[in-house]
């Protein structure tokens, strides 16, 4: 689990060093992903599932971490996403071959695709590939459908989701939808 801690530093000084933007949520989720591994290993041999072990496991890390250090939501609500991510990016994976159309993917595979942190759970489910932690042909087979970078900027260019697609592969265009709000006056009660 060293190796994996060496890695996001090291990852997180070259985004620094190229002036592109860190998410300290990626950050702490790395660093407290050792942790995180044992008691889900632990719930696992209680014989809970895979989902909820992973769910518990995320509880129990984040209640005892915000004791000891105060860290916002919004990292919180990351980290606990890109961590159950992972079980799900491994198991989707899991038996595919690379190359497989993007519309011939199970529907479990495209929610996944469109998931907003899908990039995110992929980046770190191929740093835990690198080091050797899982099979790097998960982090093979998600990296061909992962949306592309700006060399610049290093931030996604957008692309088509799954459900941009029709039938034959062709893009289809979806009316915008308006968020439209009823009118009312400043002294009625909501």
């Amino acid at each position: 689990m060293a190796a994996l801690i060496e890695k996001i530093l090291k990852g997180t000084d070259e985004r620094i060093a190229l002036q592109l933007p860190v998410n300290p949520a990626f950050l702490l989720a790395g660093l407290l992903w050792a942790d995180l591994s044992r008691r889900r290993e632990r719930w696992l041999h209680q014989r809970v599932d895979a989902d909820t072990a992973m769910e518990l496991a995320c509880d129990e890390v984040l209640e005892a971490t915000v004791r000891q250090v105060a860290i916002p939501r919004r990292l919180t609500d990351l980290m606990r996403v890109i961590w159950v991510l992972q079980p799900a990016l491994e198991r989707e994976a899991s038996g595919m071959a690379l190359g497989v159309p993007l519309n011939d993917l199970t529907d479990a595979q495209k929610h996944l695709l469109a998931h907003a942190w899908f990039r995110a759970g992929l980046d770190f489910l191929c740093l835990r590939g690198e080091i050797g932690e899982i099979s790097s042909s998960a982090c093979a087979f998600w990296r061909q459908y992962a949306p592309a970078r700006d060399k610049e900027t290093g931030e996604a260019v957008p692309t088509h989701l799954p459900e941009d697609f029709g039938k034959h592969g062709q893009i289809v265009r979806r009316p915008r939808q308006r968020n439209r709000r009823p009118n009312r006056s400043r002294g009625e009660p909501n």
